[in-house]
């Protein structure tokens, strides 16, 4: 829930014109959506998934600035690097960034490849999501 609450705001106070970026494992994009879409009703998000041709209609409708927040995954960032080159987020969330530990990666090198103002790496283990918060 945290997670969703910074990109929202910044699409709704930003100025830059520009959608947030958020990168997540591909079990998570449809999620991320759906979350947004719950507490934010009123954003619009691209989700960027399917067929090669498909994603690639989808990017090329970023950049006409319709979009509140543009979601994908680390695989599918992977394969469509090359569309993203002339491309600039405000903001670059990369969640389960456990997912880019490794440098070496191409979802690492594809994550570094986008080029935005301000990243945002969330991750957790599990042991640590599931015990309460200290008060």
């Amino acid at each position: 829930m945290r997670g969703i609450c910074y990109p929202i705001q910044f699409s709704m106070i930003s100025s830059l014109r520009t959608s947030p970026f958020i990168v997540c494992p591909s079990s998570l994009t449809l999620n991320w959506e759906a979350e947004i879409t719950r507490f934010a009703p009123s954003l619009k998000v691209l989700t960027v998934i399917g067929t090669a041709a498909v994603r690639s209609e989808l990017i090329e409708k970023i950049p006409k600035g319709k979009y509140d927040a543009v979601i994908t995954s680390y695989a599918v960032l992977t394969r469509d690097i090359d569309s993203y080159s002339e491309l600039k987020f405000g903001l670059h969330f990369i969640d389960e960034a456990q997912f880019i530990k490794n440098h070496n990666t191409q979802a690492a090198k594809a994550v570094k490849a986008i080029v935005s103002e301000t990243r945002f790496a969330l991750t957790a283990k599990r042991e640590e999501m599931s015990q309460p918060a200290a008060t």
